[in-house]
């Protein structure tokens, strides 16, 4: 079980409010389990850094994972 699974089933059954990313939650939202709160001021985004050693090439899934992380 993730973190994010946890937390979700936490909020499900009344246990406080959780953080996730959309992604993970949208089942849950379209069911009616758990809704958005809207919230003041907005959370910023975030940005994320890759960093990998130029000694050792990567392997074919951190290749591919490096990929899917710079296509967003």
């Amino acid at each position: 079980m993730t973190s994010f699974t946890l937390v979700i089933d936490f909020v499900k059954i009344g246990l406080g409010i959780g953080y996730s990313t959309k992604e993970f939650i949208e089942e849950s939202l379209a069911k009616k389990d758990v809704y958005i709160l809207d919230v003041s001021p907005k959370i910023l985004s975030r940005k994320v850094g890759i960093a990998y050693s130029k000694k050792n090439l990567p392997s074919f899934c951190t290749r591919k994972l490096i990929d899917i992380i710079l296509k967003k």
